[in-house]
Order: C-alpha cells, then sequence, then structure tokens
C-alpha cells in the first residue's frame, strides 16, 4: 500500500490550519458570509478505516498496538492511586512502551514485582535501580541550575528507558561535572553528554497555513481555546516577544495575541479571534469531535502525530516525557520530546496523542526543534494555565 508522506487539507478558499484534527473538519468563517475560510481535515467516523488513507498497514498496526499500551499504563497508574500504597510509590520506577508497543514498568524491589505479575499479564515488570520520585527531584534540582544559567546545561530529561536523569552541556569537563553533581542530592542518578547546542526555535513560515503578527514574525494556529467568553487558539509564545499585537491571515487582520508566556513550563500564546472568526473541532457534517486538550497522560513510547504546514502529518512517539530544555537562552521546565524533529514553521502546531479505544486529544504544541534529541514540546495543560485559559 503506498503511503502518503502527507496529510492533504482541502480548503474551500485557501490554506489556513496547521492542526491535526482527527475527529473531523475544522470551518472557519471569516470577514463575511460570501467568503468563507472553509476546511476539511480528518472525518473519523472509524479511525483505522480513515488511517489506510494516510498509513500503511503495518504503521496502523504499530498505532494500534501502541494505543493498547498507553490504556493499560492508564488502567496500571489508576490502580496505584486506588491503592495509594507507600511500598508501590516508593518502588515504582517509571514506565515505558517499548519498541515491540508493549507496557514496561519498572520497580525498584523485585520481590514486590512477583507479587503483582499475575494481575497484570499485559505489563512487562523489570528491575530499577532508582525510584522515579528520585529522578524527580533531581531533574527539578538540574532545571534550577538551568534557570541560574551558569552551568552551560542546554537539556535534562528523565529517561525511563534507562532509568537514569541525562544532562547535555556544553563544553562538557570533570570540573563542570563536579559542579553540578555536587549541587545535587542524588548526583548517583545523572549521565552527562556533551550538548550539541540549544534548541531553536521553530518560527520561519511557509506556505498557507501561517499567521503572521503586525510586529513580525510569523507562526501556526494551534489548538482552540477560550479565556471566558473570549474565543481564541494557543500557539508559541516566543513567535513574538509583547503581547497586543495584531494577528493576520493572508493580509487580513482576524485576532490578536493577547497573552503570552515563554518561560517557566509553558511557551505559549492566546489570540483572541475577532467577531466573525471562528474555530471549530467538529467535522462538516459530523457530530464527531477529537478530545479536548489533555496533557495528564503522556508515557514514553505514547503513539503521537505531529502536524505542521512543513512537516504535514507525521506519525511519531514520546521520546521522553520529562524534560527541560534551553532555548534562546530561556529554561522551559516540565516539556516533553516526539523521537521525530520538526522543520521551522512547525511552531505552535497541535500534538495528538492516543488513549482509551484510539481517542484522539491534543497534549500539546510543537515549540522547538532539535537535529539529535527531536522535537520539544510544551503540554497542553500548561500552556492553557500559561494564559489563563481553558479549551
Amino acid at each position: 500500500m503506498k503511503k502518503n508522506n502527507k496529510v492533504s487539507i482541502t480548503l474551500a478558499s485557501m490554506m489556513l490550519f496547521t492542526s491535526l484534527v482527527l475527529a473531523g473538519s475544522i470551518q472557519i468563517s471569516a470577514f463575511s458570509d460570501e467568503s468563507p475560510l472553509e476546511f476539511e481535515i480528518i472525518d473519523l467516523e472509524d479511525i483505522p478505516e480513515i488511517m489506510l488513507e494516510y498509513f500503511t498497514d503495518e504503521e496502523i498496526d504499530n498505532i494500534m498496538e501502541g494505543v493498547s499500551a498507553v490504556e493499560t499504563y492508564s488502567e496500571f497508574h489508576d490502580h496505584m492511586d486506588d491503592q495509594r500504597s507507600n511500598l508501590l510509590q516508593r518502588n515504582y520506577g517509571g514506565s515505558f512502551i517499548d519498541e515491540n508497543n508493549e507496557l514496561n514498568v519498572l520497580f525498584t524491589n523485585l520481590d514486590f514485582i512477583e507479587l503483582v505479575l499475575d494481575e497484570w499479564e499485559d505489563i512487562e515488570f523489570s528491575e530499577a535501580i532508582f525510584p522515579h520520585s528520585v529522578l524527580e527531584q533531581t531533574l527539578n534540582e538540574v532545571s534550577e541550575l538551568m534557570i541560574l544559567g551558569n552551568f552551560d546545561i542546554t537539556t535534562a530529561s528523565i529517561s525511563e528507558i534507562d532509568n537514569h536523569v541525562e544532562i547535555e552541556v556544553l563544553g562538557l569537563s570533570e570540573n563542570k561535572m563536579a559542579d553540578i553533581t555536587n549541587l545535587l542530592t542524588n548526583p548517583n542518578t545523572v549521565v552527562f553528554s556533551e550538548s550539541q547546542g540549544e534548541d531553536t526555535p521553530v518560527t520561519t513560515m511557509r506556505g498557507g497555513q501561517r499567521i503572521t503578527f503586525s510586529s513580525g514574525g510569523s507562526c501556526s494556529v494551534g489548538f482552540r481555546a477560550r479565556r471566558g467568553n473570549t474565543r481564541g487558539f494557543i500557539t508559541a509564545g516566543h513567535c513574538t516577544t509583547t503581547t497586543n499585537v495584531g494577528v493576520n491571515f493572508n493580509g487580513s487582520r482576524i485576532g490578536t495575541l493577547t497573552h503570552r508566556r515563554f518561560s517557566g513550563n509553558a511557551d505559549a500564546a492566546f489570540v483572541a479571534l475577532n467577531s466573525g472568526v471562528t474555530v471549530e473541532n467538529q467535522g462538516q457534517g459530523s457530530s464527531t469531535r477529537y478530545g479536548s486538550a489533555n496533557s495528564n497522560v503522556i508515557v514514553t513510547g505514547m503513539p503521537t502525530i505531529m502536524f505542521g504546514f512543513q512537516s504535514g502529518a507525521v506519525w511519531s512517539t514520546v521520546r521522553t516525557a520529562s524534560t527541560s530544555i534551553t532555548m534562546s537562552g530561556v529554561t522551559l521546565t516540565n516539556q516533553f520530546r516526539l523521537r521525530n524533529n520538526s522543520i521551522a514553521g512547525d511552531s505552535g502546531g497541535l500534538i495528538i496523542g492516543f488513549q482509551n479505544d484510539v481517542t484522539p486529544f491534543a497534549i500539546g504544541i510543537t515549540v522547538s526543534s532539535n537535529a539529535s534529541l527531536g522535537a520539544g514540546a510544551t503540554r497542553a495543560n500548561n500552556a492553557l494555565s500559561a494564559v489563563g485559559a481553558t479549551n
């Protein structure tokens, strides 16, 4: 079966949007009834059947198997929360979905693992050296050092697969490693490597799904959102340096970037739409909708699709669910990465994750590019919170 490299988007008059909406179409009516901006993305009454148009049979099988593993992950963590066992929490070392789409769960106590093997036959249990809570503490401490900016750390991530924290440093040396580890509570949890450089913003746009700003520059539209009664959408915060900036499409003003944050745990901005411009995540002629933005469940190996006007629809998986990155001298914490990289023009584009019988939902937006590590992304929940918006 031949695979299309990109998901084509049919527009009534022109291309506009940069989101992958796996639940129907998006309709944008702007300016007047005589000139609607209307386009269809994907109608998903039957997701596997629709996927046949864009992916090979083997890729579809991988997606479906990965989705099943995500559901098992969610059920297992709900079970741990229900048990509220200190023993569970103290021994939990992390989770990841491997290349065979099998869920792996790590514990630091093998005797304890034996107690749960029979109950969870779909999970591959193995031994961890460090509890995940300790790795989280280390990542938080390293992130604080990144914010201080004195240690040339460009990225730090929890590797659930290798059960340690990976730190990349510019000009790595024994002295720099010693300076960093001396400030950590658990220095034996980290592994260092030479950095290939900071993440770079993905803001150079080409093509029909481009929005431009009155202050200069351009970015992509992300997922829809609202602040109170004000309708709008989320894009990347690094697209501009200020707020109250006019947002244009095809030379016409469609809204205003009113709120932004490019720090802490979010690279996000809110664009308030003008009257007469609407964005719907509903398929034309169908009541099907993709799930609202939700990044509560992001696990290493999770099936995803990143959508950008340059990259098109890119099938990928989560490389790491917890990472801190440095971009343009700013440290962003609690981000995640995809295994694929993004291309200039994808910034602000929607990332879709799959869970619960392949129900698609927005887990975040693409914010950066890194040739060796993959695309960096801000979690949808953090993006909304950063600009005081809801979905």
